[in-house]
């Protein structure tokens, strides 16, 4: 596999497969190549990694906190992730409350409670039920939402929230 690299993050993965090129008396006279962009397939690879060491974490018997620790622990190796955070929802409210994270400073954790219908990533997440990313202007036209200059401070480009549903509920 080849990965390209555009700025931080590989842009395009590849497979290649060479032959070599024989003339008449058997000496190297080239080479053909055949490139096949596998970069989706790269993508998923990844993505059900990290959903396997998640699952793999809540389902070692420990506590609460701890079974989190572990989850985003998990969640911020198998992305690469700079930043993870497990959000519960607190349904009576109308919120999702930060239990864990990794890499955010404290003025991000102990941000207020988010609301589950502000324009952010993690509530898109939790009002649909499906895996929501954002990156560039998506993620920076957040009606301005106050919790983004912290999070542009910290370097924060793009964001990934997957729902987990359990009895029909979204954590």
């Amino acid at each position: 596999k080849l990965a390209l690299i555009r700025g931080q993050e590989a842009s395009l993965y590849l497979e290649v497969s060479v032959a070599p090129l024989y003339g008449e008396e058997g000496q190297g006279t080239g080479a053909v190549a055949i490139l096949e962009d596998v970069t989706e397939q790269h993508q998923r690879q990844r993505e059900q990694l990290a959903v396997g060491w998640v699952a793999a974490a809540l389902n070692y018997p420990l506590d609460l906190k701890e079974t989190l620790d572990t989850a985003v622990e998990a969640l911020t190796a198998a992305l690469g992730a700079d930043h993870s955070a497990i959000l519960l929802a607190d349904t009576e409210h109308d919120v999702l409350n930060t239990e864990v994270a990794r890499g955010y400073s404290e003025e991000v954790t102990s941000f207020a409670a988010l609301p589950t219908d502000a324009p952010l990533v993690p509530s898109r997440a939790f009002r649909t039920r499906k895996v929501q990313i954002a990156s560039g202007d998506a993620f920076v036209d957040a009606s301005g939402h106050p919790l983004l200059p912290f999070l542009a401070q910290e370097g924060v480009q793009a964001s990934l929230a997957a729902p987990l549903i359990v009895q029909d509920q979204a954590l």
